[in-house]
C-alpha cells in the first residue's frame, strides 16, 4: 500500500503459489489455500489482491498450451500429482512434451513464439479462478483511473 502513496496510483498484488500436494491430501485443499490467501489480503486491508494458485503446479497451465493438442481436455491436467517424485508430475510431463527440461528463459522464449491463449485455458478451474479474480481487480482499478 506504500507504493500507492509513493506513486499516487493504484496497485494490485498477485500472490503466486503452486498447490502441490499428493493424492493423499483431501480434495478441498485447493479451496482452503485459495481462501487462506484471500483472508491474508483482507487482514492486510488490501482489496486488490489476486491469488494465483495453479493446480497442482504452474507447469500444468503451460502443459495445456504446449501439448500436441493444445487446450484440449486441460481439466485433466489439474489432477496430475503435485508430488515432485512422481513420474507424472507436471514438470516432468512438460519436459516430455518439449523433449527436454526448459529453463525459465527458454519457457519465456517459447511463450513469446506461442502466446498463451487465456480464453482457451478456462477449462482448468484453477486458471479460471485466477483469471476471473484478476479481471475483477483490473476492472475495479480501471474504473478508478
Amino acid at each position: 500500500m506504500q507504493i500507492e502513496t509513493d506513486e499516487a496510483d493504484l496497485a494490485i498484488a498477485v500472490f503466486f503459489r503452486d498447490t502441490d500436494g499428493t493424492h493423499s491430501i483431501r480434495g478441498g485443499a485447493w479451496a482452503e489455500k485459495w481462501q487462506s490467501i484471500e483472508r491474508g489480503f483482507k487482514r492486510a486491508g488490501f482489496q486488490r489482491g489476486v491469488p494465483m494458485l495453479p493446480k497442482p503446479t504452474s507447469e500444468a497451465w503451460l502443459l495445456c498450451a504446449a501439448r500436441t493438442a493444445p487446450y484440449q481436455n486441460c481439466s485433466a491436467l489439474e489432477e496430475l500429482p503435485g508430488n515432485q517424485v512422481s513420474e507424472r508430475h507436471p514438470k516432468k510431463e512438460l519436459a516430455r512434451v518439449f523433449g527436454e527440461e526448459k529453463s525459465s528463459q527458454a519457457l519465456r522464449e517459447w511463450l513469446e513464439e506461442h502466446p498463451f491463449e487465456p480464453d482457451r485455458a478456462m477449462e482448468m478451474s484453477s486458471y479460471r479462478a485466477f483469471r476471473e479474480r484478476l479481471t475483477e481487480v483490473l476492472t475495479t482499478v480501471r474504473g478508478r483511473a
